[in-house]
């Protein structure tokens, strides 16, 4: 396991903080969320005392995840995309971290394809495509409900392997998530391309989640990250890691599809507003 801690006093309560860890070495997701998870500790280690955050060394697939918090100590928060299901099952931390980015999703395609959405200037042009996506995904479930088609796989690692050997037309990515992906795993599948053209927009706020027993690990949480927003910190964190991704993406000169997402109830909400970026307020607006 890997351990991030403040300095111990043995006089003080410790809250123990256990964060599940990567699906395999190759899976770079998790870093901004370990980061700003750590942010939050340390930004409320005033009011609350000192940490220390535990990375698991146990990977788990996410859909294992919310029950191993629910039933076990070997888990205690974890990061996902709000739905109804997670809402009722545990307790949400009520702040988007990711200002919306991972709703804005681009395509890995295969370099042969990369004229794929070239001329693609509706939604309906989509659906005689094949989209991959992992098994339990609450995007797998958008994608289908807006009419699309999708290749389900267990394993994540499998999904680039689908890619290169053309038995999907396109892995859509949150913009967080795909340029990291594509260094992760472009040496082992070369032909692996970031499709320049078209975006596919749901809004999608992820959140931290904790055992609804512990709403005292909810309150540390709300008011850590309150506080890194306030003292610029936490915007300062999020450049650190997606400045260069966002720059890269060329929002500005992609066709972007609204897709709706029934499973998640706040995505028009104030408070998720407030903390969307500006290039994506305007998204979300046409997405009304």
């Amino acid at each position: 396991m890997l351990f991030i801690s403040t300095n111990v006093s043995s006089q003080s309560s410790v809250t123990k903080v256990i964060y599940p860890d990567a699906l395999g070495e190759n899976d770079r997701r998790q870093r901004y969320f370990i980061d700003l998870l750590n942010l939050a500790l340390e930004h409320s280690k005033k009011e609350y005392g000192p940490y220390k955050l535990i990375i698991s060394d146990t990977p788990l697939p996410s859909v294992r995840v919310p029950q191993m918090i629910l039933t076990t100590e070997l888990i205690s928060v974890m990061s996902s995309p709000e739905t109804d299901t997670l809402n009722n099952k545990l307790l949400k931390v009520p702040i988007p971290l990711l200002m919306g980015v991972q709703g804005l999703r681009l395509s890995l395609i295969h370099e042969d394809n990369k004229n794929l959405f070239k001329n693609t200037n509706e939604l309906a042009s989509l659906e005689p495509l094949i989209f991959g996506q992992g098994i339990g995904w609450v995007d797998t479930k958008i994608l289908v409900d807006n009419g699309l088609k999708v290749q389900t796989a267990a394993i994540y690692d499998s999904l680039f392997g689908m890619v290169s050997q053309k038995r999907v037309h396109a892995f859509p990515r949150g913009l967080n998530e795909i340029y990291q992906e594509l260094e992760a795993w472009g040496e082992q599948y070369p032909n692996l391309y970031v499709d320049p053209h078209i975006a596919l927009y749901y809004p999608l706020p992820v959140n931290f989640y904790v055992n609804p027993a512990d709403p005292a690990l909810k309150d540390r949480l709300v008011l850590g990250l309150n506080n890194a927003k306030d003292s610029g910190d936490f915007d300062q964190l999020f450049n650190q890691h997606f400045a260069d991704i966002l720059e890269k993406a060329n929002i500005e000169k992609r066709r972007i599809f609204i897709l709706k997402n029934q499973y998640n109830p706040s995505q028009f909400a104030p408070q998720f507003r407030r903390h969307l970026l500006p290039a994506l307020q305007n998204v979300l607006g046409d997405a009304n």
